[in-house]
C-alpha cells in the first residue's frame, strides 16, 4: 500500500512547504514533512502493513475453520457437518466443515441426519469409492432349502410403523433388505405377516424359507402366545426415536391410501399431530413393553433406526455384526465380515436416503407444550423398564440406552413450532 506523497519546495524562512498536499501532511520543528496525525511516514507504513497482515490472517482463520481439507492416509473421501444454533428456524445458522474420513454426520439436526438444519437442504450421503461398486465375498454354502420340512423357524420383528421394518408403502423397510443380503437369500427371506397370497403366503409361510416376518403387534393383534411353535423362542425388535417414527408413519400413510408421493401438507401434519400424538405415543411404548416382558418370547436385540441411517460406518457395522450373530444363532447362514457388513450398510442405506429426501420436503415440528409432555412421557417409560424385576430380561439394558438417546435427542433437537 502506497502513502500519497505531497510535491515540497522551501519558502522564503528555509521552512519545507507543501503543495496540493490536501492538508495532509505539514513540516514539523526538523523541518521534514510529517502527516498530520502525528505518525512519521515508516510507522504509517508499518501500521498499514499490520493492518494488512492482520485481514489476512483473520480471513484465511475463517476460511480454515469453515472448510478445512485434511488428508487421512491417503484418502480422499470427505465428511460434512451441518452445525447450527438449536433453533430450527432461521436458515442462516448453518455452516459446513469439511474433514478427512469417510463419515458425514448433521451436528445440529441429530433426528434428520439427511437434510440441513432446517429442512430446506439434502445433505448429500459421503460418496466413498472402496464402497461404490462393492460386491459381497459371502456366497450360502448351498441352494435355498426347497424341502419345507428342512426349514429353520424364523424370527418375529414386531416394530412400530415406519421404523426400518415393515410399513404401509412397503418401502423403507431395512430389515428386509439387510436380512436378504446377509443371508444371500433372494426368495423374499422377510416377509409381512399381514401379507397373503392364495397357496403362496400366509402368516409369513409361503413357498420359500423365511428368516424373518414383520409385523406390529399389539398395534395390530396377531396373538404371537399361540405361534410358539412356529417361530424362534427370540425376537428381533426394530425401534425408532417416536418423533420421527409418527411424522414418517403419517407420510407413508399419505403415500399408501392418498396416492401421494410425500408428506402430507404441514396443515394436515399439524391436524393429524395435534389429534393422534398422545394416543399414539402409548401405542409405541405398548408394543416395546409387550415384547420386552412377554413370557413367550425373548428380546434378542433391538435394532435402532438411528443406528443404521445413519453416515458412522463403525456405528452401524456394529449393529450388523449383532444382527448377524443373532441370525447365526437360530440356525441360519450369514455374512460376517467386516467388509461384507461395510457394503451391505452402504447399498442399503445410501439408496433409502436419497428416497426419504424425495419424500420430505419440511421438517415435522411439535409445539412446546408437546414436547414438555414427550419429555415427561419418555422419562416414565425409562423409570418404567429400568425399575422391571425380571431378571431374565437381560436386553432392558440395551433398551434403556437407546431410550436415554431418544430422550436426549427430543431435548436436545426436537423441531419446535413457531408460535
Amino acid at each position: 500500500m502506497s502513502i500519497p506523497m505531497a510535491i515540497s519546495k522551501r519558502n522564503a524562512s528555509g521552512k519545507i512547504s507543501s503543495a496540493n498536499n490536501g492538508g495532509m501532511v505539514e513540516p514539523n520543528d526538523d523541518n521534514k514533512l510529517v502527516p498530520k496525525n502525528g505518525f512519521s511516514f515508516q510507522q504509517q507504513r508499518r501500521r498499514c502493513s499490520y493492518i494488512i497482515v492482520s485481514a489476512f490472517l483473520i480471513a484465511l482463520y475463517c476460511y480454515q475453520y469453515s472448510i478445512s481439507v485434511e488428508e487421512n492416509n491417503g484418502s480422499a473421501d470427505t465428511s460434512v457437518r451441518v452445525s447450527s444454533s438449536s433453533s430450527f428456524s432461521s436458515p442462516n445458522t448453518v455452516t459446513t466443515t469439511v474433514t478427512a474420513g469417510e463419515t458425514l454426520e448433521t451436528v445440529a439436526n441429530a433426528l434428520y441426519p439427511f437434510l440441513s438444519s432446517n429442512g430446506n437442504e439434502k445433505v448429500p450421503f459421503p460418496i466413498i469409492p472402496t464402497l461404490g461398486n462393492c460386491t459381497l465375498s459371502f456366497q450360502p454354502p448351498q441352494q435355498p432349502r426347497t424341502d419345507a420340512s428342512q426349514w429353520r423357524k424364523p424370527f418375529w420383528i414386531p416394530s412400530f410403523p415406519s421404523s426400518g421394518a415393515s410399513n404401509p408403502t412397503n418401502k423403507g423397510d431395512l430389515s428386509r433388505e439387510i436380512i436378504a443380503k446377509l443371508t444371500g437369500l433372494a426368495d423374499k427371506p422377510v416377509k409381512n405377516y399381514h401379507m397373503s397370497m392364495r397357496k403362496r403366503l400366509k402368516r409369513c409361510h409361503g413357498i420359500s424359507e423365511t428368516v424373518a416376518c414383520t409385523q406390529g403387534h399389539p398395534i395390530v393383534p396377531i396373538q404371537p402366545e399361540t405361534q410358539t411353535q412356529n417361530f424362534q423362542p427370540k425376537a428381533i425388535v426394530f425401534v425408532r426415536n417416536f418423533v420421527t417414527a409418527f411424522p414418517a408413519s403419517l407420510t407413508d400413510k399419505n403415500i399408501a391410501y392418498h396416492n401421494a408421493d410425500q408428506q402430507n401438507t404441514v396443515s394436515e401434519y399439524k391436524r393429524l399431530r395435534d389429534e393422534w400424538v398422545q394416543p399414539t405415543f402409548d401405542s409405541w411404548t405398548n408394543l416395546l413393553e409387550w415384547w420386552r416382558t412377554s413370557d413367550d418370547y425373548d428380546v434378542a436385540l433391538y435394532v435402532p433406526y438411528e443406528e443404521l441411517m445413519t453416515t458412522h460406518r463403525e456405528k452401524a457395522r456394529a449393529v450388523l455384526q449383532q444382527l448377524s450373530a443373532v441370525l447365526k444363532e437360530g440356525g441360519f447362514e450369514v455374512a460376517s465380515s467386516s467388509d461384507d457388513l461395510d457394503c451391505i450398510w452402504y447399498t442399503t442405506i445410501r439408496q433409502e436416503w436419497t428416497r426419504q429426501q424425495t419424500i420430505m420436503n419440511y421438517l415435522p415440528m411439535f409445539t412446546i407444550a408437546q414436547k414438555e409432555w414427550l419429555v415427561s412421557q419418555m422419562r416414565r417409560f425409562i423409570q418404567q423398564v429400568s425399575g422391571s424385576k425380571n431378571g431374565r430380561k437381560h436386553s432392558d439394558a440395551s433398551l434403556l440406552a437407546i431410550l436415554k438417546q431418544f430422550l436426549n435427542q427430543i431435548e436436545m433437537h426436537l423441531p419446535i413450532q413457531q408460535q
